[in-house]
């Protein structure tokens, strides 16, 4: 980032803070993919629940998992030891939901249909942070393909595709498979199970929304002249203290 002239110490740790969001987003979507690409007869929405319970895990598998815990457990303890942002809340919020659905999906071994959700939400933390790590570095023209990227990819990941995932859960899932509670055949996925994942991931939905609400209000900037700025976080504040980082917020 001091290469790029990023010389104010907080968008320096911005800076620093997306380059690792992006290349942990860009590394865990397509780890998710090739994990789904490689075992074709356990994905798809027809076969998720028809193939229920997955019991033995390959190696990748249970690594895809532990990395899913530990990065989102440690976003957690972070929000609590960085300074305080104004997107506190939500962000504990998510990330709880999403620690739970992680643990949630590995106990009820409801396995590839957990690694559709994480790699179809990390889809989006390619372009976000991406969008972020050219605004700090002053590639403004770069900002505005990225953040177009992002939205098409949020519209269709977030909004589409997970609503999806959500109909196969609540829907689908009790006529494909049996609804019961044998341990001793790996078996959980009872009518409270299923509520119980539905709502997790109906949760998930809903901070999205939240959080699309937010991005129309940053085009609605950019119509205005404003750029794009992020409201999510004090990224606009901080840029207005600096008089030498490469930002704009005209």
């Amino acid at each position: 980032s001091t290469w790029m002239g990023i010389k104010n110490f907080k968008l320096n740790v911005r800076f620093c803070e997306q380059s690792w969001q992006f290349i942990y987003g860009f590394t865990s979507f397509f780890c998710g993919c090739y994990i789904l690409l490689s075992n074709p007869e356990f994905v798809g929405f027809d076969v998720f629940w028809r193939t229920y319970p997955i019991i033995k895990l390959s190696l990748d598998v249970k690594l895809y998992y532990i990395i899913q815990l530990g990065f989102w457990s440690s976003q957690m303890v972070t929000l609590f030891i960085e300074e305080r942002r104004r997107d506190f809340g939500i962000m504990l919020a998510h990330h709880l939901v999403t620690i739970s659905l992680v643990l949630y999906g590995y106990y009820i071994h409801a396995i590839y249909i957990g690694i559709l959700v994480h790699a179809n939400m990390d889809a989006v933390d390619i372009f976000l942070p991406l969008s972020k790590i050219f605004k700090y570095a002053g590639f403004d023209k770069c900002v505005n393909f990225s953040f177009l990227a992002m939205l098409v990819t949020w519209l269709y990941t977030r909004h589409y595709l997970l609503c999806r995932i959500i109909y196969n859960t609540f829907v689908e899932s009790p006529l494909q498979t049996d609804m019961l509670y044998d341990p001793s055949q790996g078996k959980y996925w009872t009518d409270n199970a299923r509520l119980l994942a539905t709502a997790f991931l109906s949760a998930l939905e809903i901070l999205c929304c939240i959080w699309l609400y937010q991005i129309f209000l940053v085009i609605l900037n950019i119509f205005k002249g404003k750029g794009t700025t992020d409201i999510r976080s004090d990224d606009e504040e901080e840029s207005k203290r600096s008089t030498t980082a490469h930002t704009k917020t005209d």
